[in-house]
């Protein structure tokens, strides 16, 4: 529910709402938020996660290159997991044993996935790498700008369990290979247009040789996530390539355009108003009422079933020409 109330009263001020939403996301994302783990009730089973056998402990056999190091070590409460290690060599700068590669799953690049991993190193010069590869519909790996894509590769990293993630974009958010995204820390990447399956990909390279050092990685998650997500982030639309169609949007008629006909109380002043980058967009206006201080235009959407088990995320978007309206 969205409306304005309690400005000045003299009826010169409007508020406008736009692209309500409520979205399903992952019992673990609110950890992931955190950068724990504590929080999450059964974190080595991630509902939508393209990996197959994130865990370690389930089948790996479909992984383009499987984890060939698995060791039981403490995560950062004390628990035990199963993590794959990537072993400094004696004598070698090079790259290390523990390279990974997940099974290849099928990607759409109309849509966009946020890829993760955790990393714990006890070498601070070991530069870790967590990456992705990308491939056509014939199976043929895509080259070019993508030809060795890494969300991370540096050095530095801690002796305690640490998130690390990247987005793998929608084609139409920009006409690049890579799009900086705040949310994540790492590079952030965007799809191209002839792809068709992805794998994530993780291992250590160029430490110092003396052979003492590991990197460990854990639970590597693949999601696919709504096609705006990353713009609003951003706090923008502009990378949207759709956003009247929200997949997966609870919320009926997110974009107005038929007035709301199964919202519990629809919208009753809907205007067409330009959007940050001068796109029309329909939105509904919550106008000051002269002489009146209370509370004006109001709407509420349609109801949908939620899960208590489950997280949801709602949002909207709202601008206003009146700093004192709420």
């Amino acid at each position: 529910r969205f409306g304005s109330c309690y400005d000045d009263g003299d009826g010169l001020n409007n508020t406008y709402y736009a692209y309500p939403s409520a979205f399903v996301v992952h019992p673990n994302s609110l950890s992931v938020i955190n950068n724990e783990l504590g929080q999450v009730s059964e974190q080595a089973q991630f509902q939508g996660n393209l990996v197959s056998g994130a865990n370690f402990i389930s089948d790996t056999s479909t992984w383009v290159l499987a984890p060939n190091d698995l060791v039981e070590v403490p995560w950062n409460d004390g628990r035990t997991v199963v993590a794959q290690r990537s072993q400094e060599i004696t004598n070698s700068t090079g790259c290390y044993t523990g390279w990974a590669m997940s099974n290849q799953f099928s990607v759409d690049p109309r849509l966009s996935y946020l890829f993760s991993v955790w990393i714990k190193t006890d070498g601070s010069l070991m530069n870790n790498y967590f990456g992705f590869l990308v491939y056509d519909a014939n199976g043929a790996r895509i080259l070019g700008d993508w030809g060795n894509p890494y969300f991370k590769g540096s050095q530095g990293d801690a002796n305690v369990w640490t998130y690390f993630s990247g987005y793998l974009l929608a084609n139409a958010t920009a006409n690049t290979s890579t799009f900086n995204v705040d949310a994540t820390n790492g590079v952030d990447w965007v799809l191209p247009a002839n792809a068709a399956y992805a794998l994530l990909r993780f291992g250590s390279c160029y430490d110092d040789g003396i052979g003492k050092n590991s990197t460990f990685f854990a639970y590597p998650n693949v999601q696919e996530v709504q096609p705006q997500t990353a713009a609003l982030l951003q706090s923008q639309i502009n990378s949207l390539l759709d956003f009247q169609t929200n997949q997966g949007n609870m919320v009926q008629d997110a974009n107005l355009a038929s007035g709301g006909a199964t919202w519990r109380m629809p919208p009753t002043d809907i205007v067409t108003v330009p959007w940050s980058d001068g796109r029309p967009i329909l939105a509904m206006r919550s106008k000051e009422v002269v002489n009146s201080t209370s509370c004006y235009a109001w709407a509420m959407t349609n109801s949908f079933v939620v899960d208590v088990s489950l997280t949801y995320e709602i949002g909207i978007w709202i601008k206003t020409d009146g700093a004192r309206m709420s």
